[in-house]
């Protein structure tokens, strides 16, 4: 610990004289409270809070190690969203491939809407627009977090929900008008996957 470390909490310089604990990976002074929590939960609160979320990781862990019922891990999944979630106007956190068109979730992606979770993990590449569009539509415009929903439910909507591809597809455009996408730019995407997105569409089993 260096003098010039603030404490998350309070803002004040920490010193080596201080006494001090470690919540979350964080340095604070011993009469701080947690600011992660604190704000929202009593204190009384916070272990509380702590254990529930541990205990929903580990149960997501073990369905999808096991690979048990798909609603059951989907009902850790959102319970877990839901405590955590990731609100629809914050851009989406990913880590990007060599190649520079492939992206990996950081985070959690909770879609109101529709009640449904996309874990941290999942690749897609977003909008897929050809290059010489890109200027006009890039892959990670306006519409990212609809491009990123349709992405996985044409991977998965068939298998896991049920859905037909007009169903999806819709779906992508009802994302987009909740994102504030231009009314436009929502029909424009909307019927270049109808006319183009057969191919890409991964039927159930």
């Amino acid at each position: 610990m260096n003098d010039s470390d603030l404490c998350p909490a309070c803002d004040k310089p920490l010193s080596r004289e201080d006494a001090c604990r470690i919540v979350g990976g964080h340095v604070l002074h011993a009469q701080c409270p947690d600011p992660l929590s604190a704000a929202v939960f009593g204190p009384s609160d916070t272990q509380l809070l702590r254990e529930i979320q541990a205990c929903i990781n580990r149960q997501v862990e073990a369905a999808d190690a096991a690979a048990e019922d798909k609603v059951n891990a989907d009902f850790y999944r959102k319970l877990r969203a839901l405590i955590n979630p990731k609100p629809s106007r914050d851009p989406l956190r990913v880590s990007i491939s060599n190649s520079g068109t492939r992206y990996a979730l950081l985070d959690v992606v909770f879609f109101e809407a529709f009640d449904m979770v996309i874990e941290d993990g999942f690749v897609t590449d977003f909008a897929s627009t050809p290059k010489w569009l890109w200027m006009i539509y890039p892959p990670t415009g306006f519409y990212q977090r609809a491009a990123l929903l349709h992405d996985y439910l044409y991977q998965f909507g068939a298998a896991y929900y049920g859905f037909d591809r007009a169903h999806v597809d819709w779906m992508f455009r009802e994302q987009m008008r909740l994102d504030g996408v231009g009314w436009r730019t929502r029909w424009t995407m909307w019927a270049a996957v109808r006319l183009f997105g057969a191919k890409h569409w991964r039927a159930a089993p």
